[in-house]
């Protein structure tokens, strides 16, 4: 007794499965790449929504900031230099001189 299974295939049947085969894949892919473009399409859409929202709220931006140019709003200047009279300054040379006498009293 054989423990061997016989198959027999016409050799017809052959080119047929591998047709049948290459037209399942490709509707499946075509499936798949249709699926693909729809999501681009969306994604572009959804980017263009995104853009021109950008757009707008710059567009409200520049309208704002040419309302503050209009208004010319005196701005506060806060001067850098003193007006103090330098006569009344202290003399900075003998400050000088107390600091080193107070670091060499402290370093013997």
């Amino acid at each position: 007794m054989s423990l061997a299974i016989v198959i027999t295939l016409n050799i017809i049947w052959i080119p047929i499965i591998c047709l049948i085969s290459v037209i399942v894949g490709f509707i499946a892919r075509s499936i798949q790449i249709n699926k693909l473009r729809k999501q681009v399409y969306e994604l572009e859409k959804l980017n263009v929504l995104s853009d021109a929202e950008i757009l707008e709220l710059q567009k409200e931006n520049g309208q704002l900031q040419e309302q503050l140019k209009n208004l010319q709003v005196p701005v506060p200047v806060i001067p850098i230099t003193t007006k103090e009279n330098p006569e009344k300054l202290p003399d900075t040379n003998s400050r000088k001189i107390m600091l080193e006498k107070t670091s060499a009293k402290q370093h013997p």
